[in-house]
């Protein structure tokens, strides 16, 4: 069957992605050895900078989807981008504890404001039955943006850390401006509704409330990517490079993968459910084996589950937002990661040493496949018993 073509604006989406990406994953994970080593400032410090990033992000993108969906897509994604990158810059000017705090809040807030629109303009610039292929392309580009991402930080590392982030934050000036410029205007149906109205349609949708509930659970797996995993592999083979080869092959593996598993999957419902039972079960062997070879394989489990399961959600997020407000839902989606994400930086690693201490080192991954078995299982129960309150989409007018 011939593929259609790309509507308009998409491929710009697309190549936002691949800056965001690109420009995140550069300076964030390079961030916290800045501030313990260049800065001499403590882990805890550290820790507390990356912790306010991330809740003036998701914290608020419910918000910030509500005004997206109010004042149009192109521009809060413009303005969003251009903030990021401001806030980023503020990394490379500031030394201070408050200093890096205000750039940690400035860079959070640009992301709230980008987050949702940007996945709304995505999904309402995209025919209903080519949206999940669209969304699995942009997460391989995100994939491809993080080797990129790799690469430049392995080059500026060798340099002061402000050309990073002048690096990192002029990505996303640049994405601002082209979004601005290039981007079509979404003509959406919603501007009649006040704040408070927009607000209340989401917390009064009681089946999408329990949907990013049930997607708490898939963030809370998900993050253990970036916490538990790598400390577990480093402690399995006692180098620090395998972090490097961890997140190399992740990526690698969904830019070769992910399309083809997306063509074969017909039924998001099962698709959401099957990944995160896949992720579940690539935890679970993760922790139960010290062999590294075994150690990969659930490792290449768990990131075939979120191959499943991702582009599924994200095309049910947009399947289920009402008329005209696909931002606020979306803004609204982005808790479940707040809190999961949350939960799982703030008891993770909490987890894996406590296991290790009571003789029980697979504690953290007993409990992450009972994450999975729950999630899957809520979220199942919801799809088949649930009254499903659809409701059409509003037509698009590109500019």
């Amino acid at each position: 069957m011939k593929r259609q073509k790309l509507p308009k604006g998409v491929a710009l989406l697309f190549v936002n992605s691949l800056f965001m990406s690109i420009g995140f994953y550069a300076l964030i994970p390079y961030l916290a050895y800045y501030i313990t080593e260049n800065l001499l400032l403590t882990p805890f410090i550290a820790g507390l900078v990356l912790m306010v990033r991330q809740f003036s992000q998701q914290g608020t993108t419910f918000l910030s989807g509500i005004i997206g969906d109010k004042v149009g897509y192109k521009i809060i994604i413009s303005l969003g981008l251009l903030i990021r990158g401001m806030g980023f810059f503020l990394f490379a000017i500031f030394t201070s504890i408050p200093g890096l705090l205000t750039a940690a809040i400035v860079s959070g807030l640009g992301g709230s404001l980008f987050e949702p629109a940007s996945k709304a303009a995505l999904s309402e610039l995209t025919p209903l039955n080519d949206r999940k292929r669209v969304f699995s392309i942009d997460k391989i580009i995100k994939n491809i943006g993080m080797v990129g991402a790799a690469i430049v930080g392995g080059i500026m590392i060798q340099f002061p850390f402000y050309y990073l982030c002048l690096i990192s934050g002029g990505l996303f000036i640049a994405g601002g401006f082209l979004t601005y410029f290039l981007l079509p205007d979404v003509t959406i149906k919603t501007r009649n509704l006040s704040i408070s109205q927009m607000f209340w349609t989401v917390i009064k949708d009681r089946y999408f409330i329990l949907f990013t509930c049930f997607m708490t659970g898939y963030w809370f797996m998900f993050i253990q990517l970036y916490l538990t995993i790598p400390i577990y592999a480093e402690e399995l083979t006692g180098t620090p490079e395998i972090v490097s080869v961890l997140y190399f092959t992740f990526a690698a593996f969904i830019i070769f993968i992910q399309y083809p598993v997306q063509s074969i999957i017909k039924n998001n419902h099962m698709a959401v459910c099957s990944g995160m039972m896949l992720m579940g079960a690539g935890l679970l062997t993760i922790g139960v084996t010290a062999n590294i070879a075994i150690f990969f394989i659930g490792f290449l489990l768990f990131a075939l589950g979120v191959m499943v399961a991702e582009p599924a959600i994200y095309d049910l997020t947009a399947y289920l937002s009402r008329e005209g407000m696909a931002s606020s839902y979306f803004g609204f989606f982005y808790f479940s990661m707040a809190i999961g994400g949350g939960l799982s930086q703030g008891i993770g690693g909490w987890l894996l040493q406590t296991g290790e201490a009571m003789g029980l080192p697979a504690l953290l991954w007993y409990i992450c496949g009972l994450v999975s078995l729950l999630s899957a299982c809520g979220l199942y129960f919801l799809f088949k018993h649930y009254r499903n309150p659809h409701v059409g989409k509003a037509k698009i007018h590109s500019a």
